[in-house]
């Protein structure tokens, strides 16, 4: 079973939402199953969304029957998953972050990119280059930033081919949905 690290204003927006179909609390754990389900197990029980708080830390966990649901926070051994999420690694502060800082889908991306697989994170503000909505526009600003296109609107400056520029560039580069990183 997967728990997702969420926000508490995440968590209070989904017990919002409907009322719930369950909820449950066992020590330190709240749990609750969101009001519609998602579908039917084998055996036609209905199965919900499940969201946790432990510890003042909020989850999105695994879709679950009620019975699963009070069986996930009353046995340890199932709850375990909780536990780990909750410990999930430094990375995962750095991600909010970062999300904090900057565009969550920009982090998304740089994850999604693979830039630096061992590193996680690290390097995300050094990679970082921006956003734009094509490798020609990247490239024009690139240049223009670094002083390479004069400010001289004549011929022959404004007819630079920024299709070729943008494509020499971007193999020193990497793009995800709109996002610019520079390969480390």
């Amino acid at each position: 079973m997967e728990y997702k690290r969420i926000t508490e204003r995440a968590y209070n927006s989904a017990l919002e939402v409907l009322p719930p179909a369950a909820m449950d609390s066992h020590a330190n754990i709240r749990a609750f199953l969101i009001g519609e389900p998602t579908t039917h197990n084998k055996h036609g029980e209905p199965v919900y969304g499940s969201y946790f708080a432990i510890d003042g830390e909020y989850f999105v966990g695994p879709d679950m029957t009620k019975t699963e649901l009070h069986e996930t926070i009353t046995t340890p051994d199932k709850h375990k998953g909780i536990r780990v999420a909750k410990y999930i690694d430094e990375q995962t502060e750095q991600y909010f972050d970062l999300c904090n800082q900057y565009d969550q889908g920009a982090v998304d991306a740089y994850l999604a990119l693979g830039i630096e697989s061992d590193n996680g994170l690290d390097n995300f503000e050094e990679a970082y280059a921006g956003q734009y909505d094509s490798d020609e526009e990247f490239a024009q600003d690139m240049a223009e930033n670094i002083g390479e296109v004069p400010t001289e609107t004549r011929w022959p400056h404004y007819c630079i081919d920024w299709e070729r520029a943008a494509r020499e560039l971007m193999y020193d580069y990497s793009e995800e949905a709109g996002y610019y990183f520079r390969n480390l």
